[in-house]
């Protein structure tokens, strides 16, 4: 079997990535050419494997935000991530799709995430008042017992409690070293094409707003947000500079409703994977919608590469 075109999709919180997923899976009907994967809340795909896992992981991390536990928030989303190539390989063997389009994408929201981590300082989590807070709060303290089983089975030096402090180290590596390493604990490669969803923090917070039965996380802050913003865009510059064959586009948000972010998702998925999906050529596309669509350009302004 061939290896399925992978595109990932990318941006700060809020900016409609798991909006512009679900709705290109829900206009696809089902499984099939294309598959979704959604990262971190790989539950949200009901044909995702490992999807209790992810439902358990998923309390932790947003107990982290509720108690402000910076410390545990980072080794949640590393955590989450580490699912990442279990379900995008149990997606690629059920289904054998022509691509793999996914909400977020575990190496690349690392390297963005990682320049902003880096240098906070973690420090080691205080088991001792932490665990037993953690199980009061937890409406399933089998949540907790979870993850820390998954950690243990990736293996490495570090425990639970202490794996803040081994990302800390590992992001004192260059790019190309981050990415191999980080590659080898995610057991997934690089996508071969990401869109960055660009939306700016003002109304990311707005539509965050507007969900009531959210959940706030720690990097919902506009400064932070902004700073997200620009480390996305440093992030794709690194991977231009260091991974010989990967395409980037970007998608202005602005303004855009869910259906345009949607058609615009579609409209970079390839020419072969969009025909076997009965999708409308580019061509036959109108003005207006083609207008809006991923502008298809590098942000380093180096002439595109296809894989």
């Amino acid at each position: 079997m061939n290896a399925p075109h992978r595109l990932a999709l990318v941006g700060i919180d809020g900016s409609g990535k798991t909006t512009a997923v679900a709705g290109l899976r829900r206009r696809l009907a089902a499984e099939g050419e294309v598959v979704t994967v959604h990262s971190p809340s790989f539950h949200e795909n009901p044909n995702a494997p490992l999807q209790q896992l992810s439902r358990q992981m998923r309390e932790v991390s947003l107990l982290a935000d509720e108690i402000d536990a910076f410390g545990l928030k980072v080794t949640m989303l590393y955590l989450q991530m580490t699912l990442y190539g279990a379900v995008e390989r149990g997606m690629i063997e059920a289904f054998r799709p022509r691509c793999v389009v996914s909400d977020r994408h575990a190496l690349v929201d690392t390297l963005a995430y990682g320049t902003v981590y880096k240098g906070l300082e973690p420090e080691p989590l205080e088991r001792e008042t932490l665990e037993p807070l953690l199980r009061r709060r937890l409406r399933s303290p089998e949540s907790l017992d979870a993850t820390i089983a998954w950690q243990r089975r990736l293996g490495g030096e570090a425990d639970f409690w202490n794996l803040a402090l081994d990302l800390d180290r590992a992001f004192e590596a260059g790019p190309a070293e981050i990415l191999a390493e980080f590659g080898r604990r995610y057991a997934t490669p690089l996508p071969d094409a990401v869109v960055l969803l660009d939306v700016a923090p003002r109304e990311t917070l707005r539509r965050a707003g507007a969900r009531e039965t959210a959940a706030s996380e720690l990097h919902e802050d506009p400064a932070i947000l902004e700073a997200l913003r620009g480390m996305y865009e440093h992030a794709l510059d690194l991977l231009l500079e260091h991974c010989e064959g990967i395409a980037v586009h970007r998608i202005d948000g602005e303004g855009l409703s869910a259906e345009e972010t949607t058609d615009a998702l579609a409209g970079l998925l390839p020419d072969e994977v969009r025909a076997a999906c009965g999708l409308q050529p580019l061509g036959a596309k109108t003005e207006s919608s083609s207008a809006r669509r991923g502008t298809g350009r590098r942000l380093s302004n180096r002439a595109a590469v296809s894989r």
